[in-house]
């Protein structure tokens, strides 16, 4: 059996249990491509200056983020309740709104499925097998509500900078 076919063999044995692996090629000088930059310099050296950060999932907050824009509004949306004290203490120290609710197509309400240790994996999904955390899910009807009703429902300045 020649390499590519010992490769190719291993690949399908992995995949079949849900795992992927892939080579990485070693990281250029300077930055990398593919990787989500949150660093305040970086996201600065964008150029990108937003009036309102609106924060989808905002759980514990995305500091390096309201670091990178100290002036901006912030716009806060999380339906998980379990993270209201952190937001509170988020929007202690800087201007801005929180809507409790989920984010959706249409307005309404949708049960979903709260990792009771992990909450940062909350949706409105089951989970497949192959990502299961072993916990049972705790489920909650929350309001759903659609971006644009938020936002024309405040008054937070423009250009928005949006993390989702």
């Amino acid at each position: 059996m020649n390499r590519h076919s010992f490769e190719n063999l291993v690949q399908r044995t992995l995949l079949s249990w849900g795992w992927r692996v892939r080579r990485n090629a070693p990281a250029p000088k300077g930055w990398e491509p593919a990787h989500a930059y949150w660093n305040p310099p970086y996201l600065r050296r964008l150029g990108f200056r937003p009036a309102t950060l609106i924060d989808v999932g905002v759980a514990g907050g995305t500091p390096d983020l309201y670091s990178a824009f100290p002036d901006a509004h912030l716009l806060l949306v999380e339906p998980v309740a379990g993270f209201s004290g952190e937001i509170a203490q988020i929007l202690a120290r800087r201007p801005g709104v929180y809507f409790p609710v989920a984010l959706g197509s249409q307005p309404g309400a949708r049960e979903i499925r709260i990792e009771p240790r992990r909450p940062l994996l909350t949706s409105f999904y089951n989970r497949h097998e192959l990502e299961s955390t072993g916990d049972t899910p705790v489920i909650r009807t929350v309001a759903v509500e659609t971006l644009d009703r938020i936002v024309a429902g405040t008054s937070c300045p423009r250009p928005f900078g949006l993390k989702i």
